[in-house]
């Protein structure tokens, strides 16, 4: 199962970069982000207002980071499991 940790270790950087983009997109719009909060809260929420704006364009790229958010977490909690069940097998 030693492939199991390898997924699960690529699984997992490609979560946490998913979740930088979530960062950098609110950055870019100009929430004041702490980058080293393990919470998200702030930045959802601010994406959240975001989808609401007038301005169309902006609102379809908050939801699409929204959405990047969720699979991130999809993403970061399958490839733990992933990981953890290669560990436990060897």
């Amino acid at each position: 199962m030693a492939w199991a940790v390898e997924i699960g270790t690529w699984g997992i950087i490609a979560a946490n970069a998913l979740f930088l983009a979530v960062r950098f997109f609110a950055r870019s719009q100009g929430l004041k982000v702490r980058w080293w909060s393990r919470s998200y809260a702030p930045e959802r929420e601010y994406l959240r207002r975001l989808v609401s704006s007038p301005d169309a364009a902006l609102a379809q790229r908050a939801r699409r980071y929204l959405r990047l958010e969720i699979l991130a977490w999809v993403l970061g909690i399958s490839s733990i499991v992933l990981c953890l069940c290669g560990v436990a097998t060897r």
